[in-house]
């Protein structure tokens, strides 16, 4: 699985994103399975990406990409309660960009 974020260098909001999702990794021990990578906003990198992803809405964006079906989860960050209870579940949440 990979998780990428999308922001820019140096906003506190991004930095929350990127702290708040490498967390949950660290606490569901998906070390070894999820590759974590961060594109800034203000590269030509980061602007091919988002553009590639067909990402629109707000930033920080964190999009998942992975191989299992299940629920999308599109808009504001989840909350702890929302992460947790499918997490415990044995389910991963994904969130994606909005493609309204």
């Amino acid at each position: 699985m990979k998780i990428k974020v999308f922001g820019h260098a140096g906003c506190s909001r991004t930095k929350g994103a990127l702290l708040k999702v490498a967390r949950l990794v660290k606490q569901r021990n998906w070390k070894g399975e999820v590759e974590l990578v961060f594109f800034d906003l203000g590269t030509a990198e980061g602007m091919a990406e988002a553009a590639y992803c067909q990402l629109e809405g707000e930033i920080p964006a964190v999009l998942v990409e992975t191989d299992m079906p299940g629920p999308v989860i599109s808009g504001e960050s989840p909350s702890r309660n929302r992460i947790n209870s499918p997490a415990k579940e044995g389910r991963i949440p994904v969130m994606t960009p909005s493609l309204n």
